[in-house]
């Protein structure tokens, strides 16, 4: 029928797979071949190759890059923050770093979200602009209807009899006219412009 090492059906249909030897679970298995020091040691040569990026940047940008550097700027920075005043041989450090990188403190930093900044302040402008011209066109909307509402409830009444009364017909057919003339004046007046 059927040999060993292919599927093999048994009586209730299901089909059974052979055995795998040790040597071959062994080699297949992702355990045998993931290497955890391997693994740290390429997620810190990433980290590095980043860092040392970064310093090339900084330099060619004019900033000083050395790591002691930086991280007395945020020693100080924290305690300005706090209110607290440096000691006078931190400052006398500070003294010296600045004399040894006039070239530097004399650059302007950039804003490297500027532009983003500026692109934020944009939109919420635009953003803002849209809201009230949305709310001043749903006034004028709402007005328009209030109006349109009153002009059909005056149409709408009836005498004891069930004809309309003159007196509001009459009244809607003069503001019309009277629109109208207003309407004809103002295109005159423009065109005489």
């Amino acid at each position: 029928m059927s040999n060993t090492r292919t599927h093999s059906k048994s009586e209730e249909g299901h089909t059974r797979r052979p055995a795998l030897k040790l040597d071959k679970f062994v080699k297949n298995s992702k355990l045998s071949k993931f290497d955890h020091h391997a693994s740290k040691k390429q997620r810190l040569d990433k980290k590095a190759r980043l860092l040392r990026g970064y310093t090339k940047a900084l330099k060619r940008e004019g900033f000083d890059t050395s790591i002691n550097t930086r991280k007395r700027q945020r020693k100080t920075e924290n305690d300005d923050d706090e209110g607290r005043q440096l000691s006078s041989l931190s400052r006398e450090e500070d003294s010296q770093i600045d004399q040894g990188n006039k070239k530097f403190n004399k650059r302007f930093k950039s804003d490297p979200f500027f532009k983003a900044k500026k692109k934020a302040e944009e939109k919420r402008r635009e953003k803002e602009e849209k809201r009230a011209t949305y709310e001043k066109n749903m006034q004028e909307k709402e007005k328009k209807i209030r109006l349109h509402k009153r002009k059909a409830k005056h149409m709408m009444k009836r005498t004891k009899k069930g004809q309309p009364v003159m007196k509001n017909v009459i009244t809607n057919m003069l503001e019309k006219l009277k629109a109208e003339k207003d309407r004809d004046s103002r295109q005159e007046n423009s065109c005489n412009l």
